[in-house]
């Protein structure tokens, strides 16, 4: 069951479900509108389980649009819920705001309570008497802060549950949504869900709280956890913001996948680089999604290149499908202006193509002799819609794979137009079932013996170089999410981190493991036998 709070801007509904649900989920400030989607929050009081939903304040005055998409939020949630919490402020009485979120109220077959906060001290609670007048029945005075009357309130709500019904198991797919601001999250999250669930707008720093929403993909449960951009520690402006990237970070450390989310107008940056490592810190799998790859220039299927995947504006290379003007080389046809490509009829200064006879400053096609400033196709190397010839996925995906150890995935996708949506949903699972699955024994072992086949095993040096090499006797998965193996040894000391990396990156590519972290423990034989005897 879901109980909606909501109420007038400033009233303190995030603190008050705070005290409610005994965590610190909700971001909380003393400045209004801080809270912008709704957020879903389990509770529990006296054995029984049910749902709170946190919303952002409601002023039907207010013209700004970002306080109308609050509005559609917060009448979301009232109607997708099966009872309501009024939350008013005792110490400034009863408001216009108060007053038509009540009228709201009593058209709506919801039942309701009228929870009056602020009521810090047992000599403030006569204030909520004021609130009878709002036609909503008793009206219970609260203090979010000192906690007063909390327990009184949750037992008004337990007394709306319907008979009690055993709660399913929970295996769904926790997927945490993160990435710098701005960068199309919310956008990506809306097209994954298909509804604006949550707020979108072109200004940075939109949405605040980590939000939970739950999916089905193709039958199996996902539960997206859309979360607020993540900036340098350096840029981080206020308080608000300091709190909102502290919830992305816990917010990565319960999913099983994180997808780091990119502009793919400024490729995967160094930002984007330390984001996904503080997912993969956190335990969970990750792979890396570079949005807006509609605005790309990307090469067609064809080999040709423009904002439709071809290269010109009817896809060829002349404003009229050739070359030039006129459909040739040259203003007359030609390659120079008396038809020839040099002031003297030849392709250069001198007669050949550069300051010196050959293409570029030094003889060669760029600024530094090649064919950018960076020795790329374009000034940045690349090429879009503003002159440049797109992404280099390739490029892209290699320099993740050099700075990133556990070699994620770099996929495409357009939360605009839906493209490649389906697919990431795909990856997505997939991930989460290699980090929560299990590797037979058997097969392990048959890898085992692959590997050590495949490049033998250093010999150690501590007795001598001969007949002391290192010896992988058994392999078996001790534990999942991360998933955790174990290889007995007959020597740990003899274990190098070369080797160690060498079996590591054989695994991932054996099973599929890109972006998943691991943990190997090499065992030395009996090791196990004494710790437990002691």
């Amino acid at each position: 069951m879901k109980v909606a709070v909501v109420g007038y801007p400033n009233v303190g509904k995030s603190s008050l479900v705070n005290r409610l649900t005994g965590t610190r989920e909700a971001v909380v400030h003393e400045r209004p509108g801080i809270t912008r989607d709704r957020k879903e929050l389990d509770c529990e009081w006296n054995g029984r389980t049910f749902t709170l939903v946190d919303t952002g304040g409601i002023d039907f005055r207010d013209e700004d649009p970002l306080a109308g998409s609050i509005r559609e939020q917060a009448r979301a949630g009232l109607a997708d819920a099966q009872a309501a919490v009024l939350v008013v402020d005792a110490r400034t009485g009863v408001r216009p705001g108060d007053e038509e979120l009540a009228e709201l109220l009593r058209r709506s077959p919801l039942p309701s309570i009228l929870a009056a906060n602020k009521c810090d001290s047992v000599r403030e609670m006569p204030l909520a008497a004021e609130f009878h007048r709002l036609g909503l029945g008793e009206p219970l005075a609260v203090s979010a802060a000192q906690g007063l009357g909390s327990g009184d309130l949750l037992d008004r709500i337990v007394a709306l549950l319907p008979p009690g019904e055993e709660q399913p198991e929970d295996d769904s797919v926790r997927l945490a949504v993160i990435g710098r601001p701005n960068v199309g999250k919310s956008s990506l999250v809306n097209r994954f869900l298909g509804e604006e669930r949550v707020i979108v707008s072109e200004h940075a720093g939109t949405t605040r709280d980590a939000i939970d929403t739950t999916l089905l993909v193709d039958g199996r449960a996902l539960t997206l956890i859309d979360t607020a951009g993540i900036r340098r520690q350096a840029k981080v402006a206020d308080s608000v913001e300091y709190y909102t990237a502290l919830r992305s970070r816990r917010a990565a450390e319960r999913a099983d996948v994180a997808l780091v989310v990119c502009d793919a107008g400024d490729g995967v940056t160094a930002q984007d680089l330390r984001i996904a490592e503080l997912a993969m810190k956190s335990g969970c799998a990750t792979a890396i999604a570079l949005n807006k790859w509609d605005l790309q220039g990307e090469l067609g299927t064809a080999g040709q290149a423009g904002p439709d995947g071809r290269l010109g504006l009817d896809g060829r290379l002349g404003l009229d499908g050739r070359l030039g003007l006129d459909g040739r080389l040259g203003l007359d046809g030609r390659l120079g202006p008396d038809g020839r490509l040099g002031p003297d009829g030849r392709l250069g200064l001198d007669g050949r193509l550069g300051l010196d006879g050959r293409l570029g400053l030094d003889g060669r096609l760029g600024l530094d002799g090649r064919l950018g400033l960076d020795g790329r196709l374009g000034p940045d190397g690349r090429l879009g819609p503003d002159g440049r010839l797109g992404l280099d996925l390739e490029h892209e995906r290699a320099r993740v794979a050099e700075k990133l150890r556990l070699r994620p995935r770099v996929l495409t996708v357009s939360a605009k137009t839906g493209r490649h949506v389906a697919r990431l949903l795909g990856e997505v699972i997939a991930l989460g079932d290699r980090v929560s699955g299990r590797i037979p024994t058997p097969e392990l072992n048959r890898f085992l013996a692959e590997t050590v086949q495949a490049r033998q095993p250093p010999v150690g040096s501590r007795r001598g170089a001969g007949g002391h090499r290192l010896k992988l006797i058994y392999m078996a998965q001790t534990g999942e999410r991360p998933p955790r193996f174990a290889i007995q040894v007959n020597s740990r000391a003899r274990v190098t981190r070369d080797y160690a990396y060498f079996v590591e990156n054989r695994l991932r590519a054996r099973y599929g493991m890109d972006g998943v972290p691991l943990i190997i423990d090499f065992v030395e034989r009996g090791q196990r036998g004494r710790a437990r005897a002691a």
